[in-house]
């Protein structure tokens, strides 16, 4: 199944890599802009889990890392200012694609990312459902990886928050779920890293084709 698009080609777009942490979202976003630099595309990685504002707002006490990354619910004006740090991105995005022809903004993370990992660890964002997920890109790739996978790639970054295996386990389903509703592509991101970075750019090769 070939990526889904609107715009295509010299027109330029939008790409978004998500998956749960660990997956090598970050990783493929920065080879996927240098390829798409290589077939004469002006593109750039816009990573969507930075935020302008929202990191002022802090929980009554300090967390550690495990247990931020429990199921535990939260301040309620997070995923609210998220919602507007997101949407101010997608707007200085867009605008910069209309600005000029073959521009490709490629998102590392996209604003359903956001919604679902709040909605995973327990904020009460479902109210705010309709404008995180309503946004979408020209084409997205998830890239699929088992939880435990996940879990091995956090368990070696220091910084990382610990996220449990209740939460990845639902963030991961609800990303396949929109996956299939949209009819995105799916990678199995388990592999080598080559391999996973060639089905990306086949799969997205007739969207954005290389400039003659």
């Amino acid at each position: 199944m070939r990526a889904q698009g609107g715009t295509r080609g010299g027109r330029g777009g939008t790409i978004a890599v998500v998956g749960i942490d660990g997956s090598g979202q970050s990783t493929h976003a920065r080879a996927l802009t240098l390829w798409l630099k290589e077939r004469g595309y002006e593109s750039r990685t816009v990573p969507f889990h930075r935020y302008l504002f929202t990191k002022t707002i802090k929980s009554g006490k300090t967390r550690d890392l495990w247990s931020m990354g429990e199921k535990h619910g939260g301040n309620p004006l997070r995923p609210f200012l998220s919602l507007i740090d997101n949407l101010l991105l997608l707007t200085l995005s867009a605008f910069r694609l209309r600005a000029k022809k073959g521009r490709v903004v490629v998102y590392d993370r996209y604003i359903w990312s956001t919604y679902l990992k709040y909605e995973a660890l327990g904020y009460p964002v479902r109210p705010l459902s309709w404008f995180y997920l309503f946004p979408r890109p020209t084409t997205c790739v998830l890239l699929d990886v088992p939880v435990s996978k996940s879990l091995d790639v956090i368990a070696q970054r220091p910084n990382h928050i610990k996220y449990s295996h209740e939460v990845l386990t639902e963030e991961r389903k609800h990303l396949l779920r929109i996956a299939a509703s949209r009819r995105y592509k799916v990678v199995d991101a388990s592999r080598s890293f080559s391999v996973v970075q060639t089905d990306i750019e086949q799969e997205i090769s007739d969207v954005f084709p290389a400039h003659s």
